[in-house]
């Protein structure tokens, strides 16, 4: 998950410095001040138990039918549910999806069955099919600061309002918390920063290497 939290990147003599001069600084910087101030988190905290793909499909498909976040028990409930629907799909499917599958196909489906097993790209594929909902698996792109499409399935089932699953890297998954990711990462730009710092120094007398500090430390989170 990514953060960004301006007030634990300043020191807190120069947070209390600047929220100090807030009577002088401009109602539309403070609102800029306050959105950064915001957590960025993309995910929902899908914990990494081995069940994670799983757990982020039907927690992206409670989202989706309009119900609220399942509790963590019912989440793993419906998680290993649609594991084992899995399971039974890709039997029924195995003409499709034998010759993608890594090893041999009996003791492949075997092994998914069994809760510590990881779910990647067939299982994703396996789930649209079960739930017969459209999945879009998104990924954070550190070059464009913006949520980018890796993987669309089940497009036959239909192309709007998908479930929609955050891809961390290295096998994991989350549910992606707002399809707006994309809207929110414009604010992280450049020329946020450049307003930020010149605003600073105008009304402080400027902490400088604070601001400076401030985006070369976001500039390491994404």
């Amino acid at each position: 998950m990514f953060h960004l939290c301006v007030v634990i990147l300043l020191s807190r003599a120069n947070t209390d410095a600047l929220m100090g001069h807030q009577s002088q600084l401009e109602v539309p910087f403070l609102e800029l001040l306050a959105v950064l101030v915001l957590p960025m988190d993309l995910g929902l905290g899908i914990p990494g138990d081995g069940r994670c793909m799983f757990r982020s499909v039907v927690h992206g498909a409670c989202l989706r039918a309009g119900k609220p976040s399942p509790a963590e028990s019912l989440e793993k409930e419906l998680a290993d549910e649609l594991r084992a629907k899995v399971a039974d799909e890709f039997l029924k499917r195995r003409a499709d999806s034998e010759w993608f599958l890594e090893g041999d196909f009996d003791t492949y489906v075997i092994g998914m069955r069994q809760p510590h097993v990881w779910g990647g790209e067939p299982e994703l594929l396996m789930s649209s099919h079960v739930l017969q909902l459209p999945i879009t698996v998104y990924m954070w792109d550190t070059r464009s600061s913006s949520l980018k499409i890796i993987a669309e399935y089940g497009q036959e089932y239909g192309k709007e309002n998908p479930i929609r699953v955050l891809y961390h890297g290295y096998g994991h998954y989350d549910a992606l918390r707002s399809p707006l990711g994309v809207q929110q990462s414009k604010l992280l730009d450049t020329f946020f920063f450049t307003q930020i710092q010149e605003k600073i120094m105008e009304t402080m007398g400027g902490p400088k290497m604070i601001v400076m500090h401030i985006a070369f430390q976001f500039g390491a989170i994404f």
